[in-house]
C-alpha cells in the first residue's frame, strides 16, 4: 500500500500532466491561425524562438543552476533540442494540411507507443496487461480515425507516424534530463537549442511574420512551447514517463474543444467516436497499475 505522501506526489504528477494537456491543446488552435501566412519552416523558428524568450525569463531565478550543469546534462538538452527541431517540422506540416487540427491532435497519440516502448525498454517501467489492452484500443481508434477521415487521413498518418517516433526518443532524454534538471531551464535550453537547429537547417526559407502572426505566435508559444512543457516537465519528477506520456493524450478533447468553440470547425460524428475510442484507450493505459 502506498504511503500518503507518495499518493500525493502521484496526484500532483497527474494533475499537472492534465494540466499540460490543456495548455497544449492551444498549440493546435493558435498554430493553425499562424500557418495560414507563414510556411512551416518559417513558423518552427518563431514559434521556438518566442517560447525561449518566455522560458529565458522565467529560468532567470535558476541561473545558477544552469551554470553548475555538467556536460552530459548539457549533452541532453542538446540532443532534446535537435529530437524537438525534427519532430515539429513533422508536426506542423501535418497541421498545415488538415482542414481540422483537432484531426492531427488525435492521430498524435500514437507517439505514446514509441514512448511506452522507451518506458519499458530502456527505462525499465513496468506496464501491465490492462495497459496493454489500453494500447490496442488506442491503435483500433487511430486506424478507425485515419479511415473516416478519407484520403488525406493516410497522409496526415504517416506525418504522425514521423514525429511520434522522434518525440518517443525525446522522452528518453526528456526524463534523464528530468533527473537533474530544473524544468524551467530544459524549457529554455530546449526553444533556444531548436530556434538554433531551425535557423540552421532551414536557413534560406525563412520569413517574417506580420504584427498579427507575431501576436498569434507570442500567445500560442506561452501556452504550447512553454507552459505545457514546464508542466509536463515538473509532473515526470513525480511519476513515471509512461504515465505522463499516456496523460498527454488528453490533448485532443482540449483541441476538439478549443477547434468548435474558437474556431467552429466541429469534427464530424464519426471523427469523434473514433477520436474518443482514442483517448479511451489512452485512459485504460494510465489508469493500469
Amino acid at each position: 500500500m502506498l504511503s500518503s505522501h507518495t499518493e500525493g506526489a502521484r496526484l500532483a504528477g497527474i494533475l499537472l500532466a492534465l494540466a499540460s494537456a490543456a495548455a497544449q491543446g492551444f498549440t493546435f488552435l493558435f498554430s493553425k491561425v499562424a500557418l495560414g501566412e507563414l510556411n512551416t519552416r518559417t513558423f518552427v523558428f518563431f514559434w521556438m524562438f518566442s517560447a525561449g524568450l518566455y522560458a529565458t525569463v522565467g529560468s532567470l531565478p535558476h541561473r545558477h543552476h544552469t551554470r553548475s550543469l555538467n556536460r552530459y546534462a548539457w549533452f541532453l538538452l542538446i540532443v532534446t533540442g535537435l529530437f524537438n527541431v525534427i519532430s515539429s517540422y513533422f508536426f506542423f506540416t501535418a497541421i498545415n494540411l488538415s482542414p481540422q487540427p483537432a484531426l492531427v491532435s488525435f492521430l498524435g497519440q500514437l507517439t505514446i507507443i514509441p514512448s511506452i516502448a522507451v518506458s519499458v525498454l530502456v527505462l525499465k517501467e513496468k506496464i501491465t496487461r490492462s495497459a496493454a489492452f489500453g494500447i490496442f484500443v488506442l491503435l483500433t481508434g487511430t486506424v478507425f480515425l485515419t479511415y473516416v477521415s478519407g484520403a488525406i487521413g493516410w497522409q496526415l498518418l504517416a506525418l504522425a507516424a514521423a514525429f511520434s517516433l522522434v518525440n518517443g526518443l525525446q522522452l528518453l532524454t526528456n526524463k534523464l534530463a528530468a533527473a537533474t534538471v530544473r524544468p524551467v531551464v530544459i524549457v529554455a535550453a530546449r526553444a533556444w537549442i531548436s530556434s538554433i537547429g531551425a535557423f540552421i537547417f532551414f536557413t534560406g526559407a525563412l520569413g517574417l511574420p506580420s504584427a498579427d502572426t507575431w501576436l498569434v505566435l507570442a500567445a500560442g508559444a506561452f501556452f504550447g512551447p512553454f507552459l505545457s512543457f514546464v508542466l509536463f516537465y515538473s509532473a515526470l519528477h513525480k511519476v513515471e514517463a509512461w504515465i505522463v506520456a499516456s496523460l498527454s493524450t488528453a490533448v485532443p478533447l482540449f483541441a476538439a474543444i478549443y477547434d468548435a468553440v474558437l474556431l467552429g470547425r466541429p469534427m464530424t460524428t464519426l471523427e469523434l467516436l473514433a477520436g474518443l475510442l482514442v483517448v479511451l484507450g489512452a485512459f485504460q493505459i494510465s489508469s493500469a497499475r
